[in-house]
Parts: C-alpha cells; sequence; structure tokens
C-alpha cells in the first residue's frame, strides 16, 4: 500500500530447456509501469554464477533418479573425507613421531570426526523442529532454523571432541540420529497427517522419498550399530 511499493516476479527456465536460466519482472504499483525486466535467455555472468553455484548445492536439476545419484555421490564423498582423516591419523600415530605432535594429531582427530558424525543427529533434530514451528511465526523460521542447526551442532562438536574418544562419537551420533530420523516420518504424520500411506495414495513423491529416506538411512544406522565393535 505504500507509495514505493514494488511486486517481483521470477521465473526459470524449464530443465530440459536450460540448466541456467533466471527471468524477472519488476512492477511498480503506483505508477502501472514494469521498473526492471530480466530476459531468462540472456543470463547475465554474475547472476548465472550464482544460479549455477545454488543448482548444485542443493541438487535442484533434473528428475527425482537423477537426484538420488547426486545425493549418494554426496554421501560417498563425505564417506571418502571422514576416512581419509582417519588414515591420516593412524599413518601419524607412530612412535617415531613426537609425542607432542601425536597429541596434537589425535585432538584434531578427535574435533574433525566430532563436526562430521554430529552432522547427522543435528539434522535430524532440525527436521523435527521444522515440523512443529507453527505457520504463524513464518517470518522467524529460518533464523529459528539456523539457531537449532548452528548452536545444536557446535555443542555436538564440543561435548564429543571433549570426550576424545572416536568410537563414542560414532557410537552415539548412530545412536541420536537413528532415534531423531525414525521420529521424522512419525512427527511429519502427526502434525502434518502426511502418512506414508496418504502420501502414497496422493502421489506426493518427494515428500514421501523424505521420510522413507529417513527410515532407511535410521533402519541402516541401526544395523551399523549391532556390528560395531569396541576398538580394544
Amino acid at each position: 500500500g505504500g507509495t514505493n511499493m514494488k511486486f517481483q516476479i521470477d521465473g526459470l527456465l524449464k530443465p530440459d530447456e536450460a540448466f541456467l536460466g533466471h527471468g524477472r519482472i519488476v512492477y511498480d504499483v503506483m505508477s502501472n509501469t514494469i521498473t526492471e525486466e530480466k530476459n531468462p535467455e540472456d543470463p547475465g555472468y554474475a547472476e548465472t554464477v550464482e544460479l549455477a553455484i545454488r543448482r548444485l548445492h542443493f541438487g535442484d536439476f533434473g528428475g527425482l533418479s537423477l537426484k538420488v545419484i547426486y545425493f549418494a555421490l554426496a554421501i560417498i564423498t563425505c564417506f571418502v573425507i571422514l576416512s581419509g582423516v582417519l588414515i591420516w591419523l593412524e599413518a601419524r600415530d607412530k612412535k617415531h613421531i613426537p609425542e607432542k605432535k601425536r597429541k596434537f594429531n589425535r585432538a584434531l582427530g578427535y574435533f574433525y570426526v566430532a563436526i562430521c558424525m554430529s552432522l547427522y543427529p543435528i539434522t535430524a533434530i532440525s527436521m523435527l523442529v521444522a515440523k512443529y514451528i507453527p505457520r504463524t511465526m513464518d517470518a522467524d523460521r529460518q533464523s529459528i532454523l539456523y539457531a537449532v542447526f548452528f548452536i545444536g551442532w557446535l555443542i555436538f562438536t564440543l561435548f564429543f571432541t571433549f570426550r576424545k574418544n572416536n568410537y563414542i562419537t560414532t557410537k552415539y551420533s548412530l545412536i541420536l540420529g537413528s532415534f531423531f530420523g525414525i521420529l521424522v516420518p512419525i512427527i511429519n504424520g502427526l502434525v502434518s497427517g502426511n502418512w506414508i500411506w496418504k502420501m502414497y495414495q496422493q502421489d506426493q513423491t518427494a515428500i514421501l522419498f523424505v521420510d522413507i529416506f529417513w527410515i532407511c538411512i535410521s533402519l541402516i544406522s541401526f544395523g551399523i550399530l549391532l556390528r560395531m565393535k569396541k576398538p580394544v
């Protein structure tokens, strides 16, 4: 209702037409004129780079099958990085290395493993919190989720780091992640009524896939916990 009110419409080209292509129209309500117009078929360099990074980061391209493959590759990358750190720690925990350096390397390893493993439970917790935030608080939704995720991640990281035991870090990260992860589809059903069988009947593929994913990843984590052996 203000004299400087603007209305902006953004859009993207279809993925099968172009991987990148962002357009917009800015409409000045008071003067009843279009003040800015951007052709999606003529993208600028800066916006093209930003959109490319955004799409690659969020996997916002292709169909469901391609998204699943892209996600699986991302998870494999995480395993490669984490296993690389553990191999690096093992290679530097030798008797010929000074004890001071070995202690520093172990402390660094505790910190790094804590950062990586605690991502699992805090992501599940954030999903649950997102379901419980009422629609009346949509304006503060992002701030609340950022606070829960980053502060919670920091707390988990510091707690596991000071425990100085990668076995405990891994074990309890899997326990907490599995517990909260299996709650995601349950809380989703209780809060929104979107139970798995209803989403299947209504062909709500995207939301159904998220719930099935959390069930599968939680069951896999439980299976890993059963096979874990405490180091001697």
